[in-house]
């Protein structure tokens, strides 16, 4: 059963490695202890072993999707619904998510249209690439307009 807890300080190394197994552009291990240390930031277990993380920060009535990872092993089997599903339901209805994702990540991109979040925009050219740079594309959940009470 996978459950999901706070990341401790002595989880960084550990998350950059998940981090560098699943992706081309991992965080270091440094980002990892700042994330840990100054935003939310969850961690699925199973079995000892962990199998994804969640990054996010709150500002005001707002909050932003800074990383989500699962590990290979589990990709396409929920982990990354769960972990998403955890940070709406930790920021409950009355904040906004902003989120920005490589416009290739057709996965990720399928899931965050799944929870109901748009796209908002792009940055051209803005992640390193493997052939050159890559946009990113920018996507948000409304529950009332930026800059309203």
């Amino acid at each position: 059963m996978t459950r999901l807890r706070r990341a401790r300080a002595s989880d960084a190394a550990t998350l950059a490695r998940l981090e560098a197994a699943a992706t081309a552009h991992p965080w270091s291990e440094r980002l990892w202890a700042e994330s840990i240390r100054q935003h939310q930031c969850w961690l699925a277990e199973e079995a000892g072993e962990s199998m994804g993380a969640i990054v996010w920060r709150e500002v005001c009535d707002e909050a932003e999707l800074l990383n989500l990872v699962v590990a290979p092993a589990r990709q396409g089997r929920g982990l990354g619904g769960r972990l998403l599903g955890h940070l709406l339901s930790a920021i409950g209805p009355e904040r906004n998510l902003f989120l920005e994702v490589r416009a290739g990540n057709l996965p990720a991109l399928r899931l965050y249209r799944r929870f109901g979040l748009v796209e908002l925009g792009r940055r051209a050219g803005y992640y390193p690439g493997a052939q050159g740079r890559e946009d990113a594309i920018l996507m948000g959940r409304f529950v009332r307009e930026p800059g309203t009470p």
